[in-house]
């Protein structure tokens, strides 16, 4: 029997889109696109593969941030992955990642080593990957100058 695979439904995961389907349960890419037509020989069972869209945090123009101020960015990943973390500044900031259950753990310039403590090393940039677990998280921006403001760039994707 010649079958014609359909789209999945409608998922409401969170950064989430269907990449496609598989034999295997938990296989992280996909072996059959939706719209194409396959030979079933049986019942086959074929399981949805959902990939991390594009990128959870993407600045790609400079964004300003003020004296003594704060700003985060949230993001919710549902298994655990492995992300590319870019972050650049005209002048030092502090660069952080946040937990809800862990608190503040701080990423220390490019090494990213995770310090608990609360302040960062301040650094004009930061690069480098680290693998999260499931959860909930905040990435943060300080700038604890008192006189001026600074610009920062930052991006937070998915190693590909």
């Amino acid at each position: 029997m010649t079958y014609n695979l359909e789209e999945a439904p409608a998922s409401g995961l969170d950064y989430y889109s269907f990449a496609g389907w598989s034999f295997f349960s938990q296989s992280s890419s996909a072996s059959y696109v939706a719209g194409q037509k396959i030979q079933l020989d049986d019942d086959e069972t074929f399981y949805a593969v959902w990939k991390l869209d594009g990128a959870i945090v993407e600045n790609t123009s400079w964004n300003n941030i003020a004296s003594s101020s704060k700003t985060y960015y949230e993001f919710t990943l549902l298994k655990t992955e492995s992300l590319s973390v870019t972050a650049s500044a005209d002048g030092d900031l502090y660069f952080y990642m946040m937990t809800e259950e862990d608190g503040v753990k701080w990423w220390n310039g490019n090494a990213f080593s995770y310090k608990t403590a609360v302040s960062g090393e301040k650094v004009t940039s930061v690069s480098g990957s680290v693998n999260l677990g499931a959860g909930k998280y905040r990435y943060g921006i300080q700038n604890k100058n008192v006189l001026s403001s600074k610009n920062y760039k930052l991006t937070i994707k998915p190693v590909q």
